[in-house]
């Protein structure tokens, strides 16, 4: 089974950042849903995502491997 474990939504609620206990990261499209992006690869569960406060970047931190993942848009 796999958990969202942490949300994080962009500006005016436009998208929507998701961390998980299946080791990625989504991106998501509030208004229909949809996930636009899905990235893996991290080494643990991600506990916490944040969005820079000019949209262009988002930090993933995967709680086990004491790493941090910074995503350019």
């Amino acid at each position: 089974m796999t958990f969202c474990e942490f949300l994080n939504i962009l500006g005016m609620g436009e998208k929507l950042a998701s961390g998980s206990s299946d080791h990625t990261v989504r991106l998501w499209e509030v208004e229909t849903g949809k996930c636009l992006l899905v990235l893996e690869g991290h080494l643990g569960p991600v506990y916490t995502v944040c969005f820079a406060p000019n949209g262009k970047y988002l930090v993933a931190v995967p709680t086990q491997s004491g790493s941090l993942a910074i995503l350019g848009s």
